[in-house]
């Protein structure tokens, strides 16, 4: 965490420097080039004057009066001839037309600390001499402490902002890590501090949510472990205790007896391969590890094979379907997913309802939904939710005397959770349950209908 504070420091640091060295050439460029081509007027009137004090002056006059001025002032200086092959013919033409020109040209001295100067040039009255005085800059005692100084600046500033910009966001991160280390030690309940709707308020808020996501894994996989060793309690006892009426029987040699006790045992068995399967396939969808494959499905056609299996097991159950869709819409969804929920709920209401048993099937919403009404005893609102727990029955008709290991209806509340989907438990007009689903369908898909 200190590493990512230097690091958001160092690049404040560079970024500041970088900006510093370039404002400084940018500022003496603009300088020079508005000087260039519009001289200050304090050397235009500096032009005038020297024109004027030299008029009247021979060579070695002008050269004293050079030297006088040198004397004020650290900026060299010196009288070149006109003719001198050091002016170019553009400046030569400058310099004839107003009393001071400043022109950039390479400099020849390094002591002067730049690498270009500035240089203001003066004619003479009758235009046979210019007096060449050379603007360096910056002074020829500009010391490392200045430079120093400068630095310090800089670097208070980069310290204050680094403050100013990474202390909050290395605080909340810390209080992320915290969180973290609490978790990885056992504490389930830690969660980050969400404070903003930032980069870091989002991690944090995907971080709580993926721990509640966790938290909710493990209590359901406590409680299943708890529901399962109950649940196994039950065959292991029968399974048991047919044994032993076999062991005492054998001697009496009562084969119906024995044949009795081993179907018995046998349907036991069985029981608990059905649970086991179950059981895996809850634990699949629980944890996300079942692939989903959306393919085209014709809703009516699973449902109707579906009625075809029911009327073998319950033959006198009335089954009708109450569609929206046309008889040949085809529909994006699993179909394993779609065939084991409608599976789970139709045999469900099969088993329940006293005569009638009714599919709903429409599209709303970019949203598959179906719905199984029966009119049997039905689920009361306050067991809802409950119902949709691995294991539980509720005291009334729908008991373990009517069949099911308990995790129908939680098998489907994973599947539709995996797919993204919604279960709701309410009373059907027919007088039982009413079991509605939601399937979210990919954007912009519609029902499509085969064009035969």
């Amino acid at each position: 965490m200190r590493r990512l504070f230097f690091r958001g420091a160092l690049i404040v640091l560079v970024a500041m420097l970088a900006s510093f060295s370039a404002r400084i050439w940018l500022t003496h460029h603009q300088i020079f080039q508005q000087w260039e081509s519009t001289p200050p007027e304090v050397a235009e009137m500096l032009g005038v004057l020297f024109r004027k004090a030299s008029a009247d002056m021979d060579a070695t006059q002008r050269e004293g009066l050079v030297t006088e001025l040198q004397s004020h002032t650290r900026a060299p200086m010196r009288l070149v001839s006109m003719d001198s092959p050091e002016l170019s013919d553009a400046l030569r033409e400058r310099i004839r037309a107003y009393a001071a020109v400043m022109h950039k040209q390479p400099r020849d001295e390094k002591r002067y600390g730049l690498r270009h100067e500035m240089h203001v040039f003066m004619p003479t009255q009758d235009e046979s001499h210019v007096l060449d005085i050379a603007l360096v800059g910056p002074p020829t005692n500009f010391t490392w402490l200045h430079w120093l100084q400068q630095l310090s600046t800089v670097l208070v500033i980069v310290v204050l902002t680094a403050l100013l910009l990474f202390f909050p966001l290395y605080r909340r991160l810390r209080n992320l890590e915290t969180a973290a280390l609490r978790i990885a030690d056992g504490d389930l309940s830690a969660r980050a501090e969400v404070r903003s709707r930032d980069a870091v308020g989002s991690l944090a808020k995907t971080f709580n949510h993926t721990v509640s996501r966790l938290q909710e894994l493990l209590e359901n996989q406590r409680h299943l472990i708890q529901a399962v060793a109950h649940e196994l309690r039950t065959p292991i006892s029968r399974i048991r205790f047919g044994i032993e009426m076999i062991e005492m029987k054998i001697q009496a040699t009562d084969a119906d007896t024995i044949r009795e006790r081993r179907v018995a045992i046998e349907a036991d068995l069985n029981e608990l391969d059905h649970m086991v399967k179950e059981l895996l396939l809850y634990s699949r969808y629980d944890c996300g590890q079942e692939n989903l494959a959306p393919i085209q499905v014709s809703p009516l056609q699973v449902v109707q094979d579906q009625f075809t299996r029911l009327s073998i097991l319950y033959p006198d159950l009335q089954t009708s379907v109450v569609s929206a869709l046309d008889a040949d819409a085809h529909i994006v969804l699993d179909h394993a997913s779609f065939d084991r929920v409608l599976r789970n709920l139709t045999e469900n209401a099969a088993r329940y309802a006293k005569q009638k048993m009714e599919v709903h099937l429409q599209v709303q919403d970019n949203a598959f939904t179906f719905a199984v009404h029966d009119d049997g005893p039905g689920i009361p609102a306050a067991d809802a939710e409950r119902i949709l727990e691995p294991f539980v029955r509720l005291d009334d008709s729908r008991s373990r005397a009517s069949g099911g290991v308990g995790l129908g209806l939680a098998i489907v509340a994973r599947i539709l959770q995996r797919n993204a989907g919604t279960i709701s438990i309410t009373i059907s007009p027919l007088g039982g349950a009413a079991v509605a689903t939601r399937w979210p369908l990919p954007a912009a898909t519609e029902t499509t209908t085969d064009s035969a």
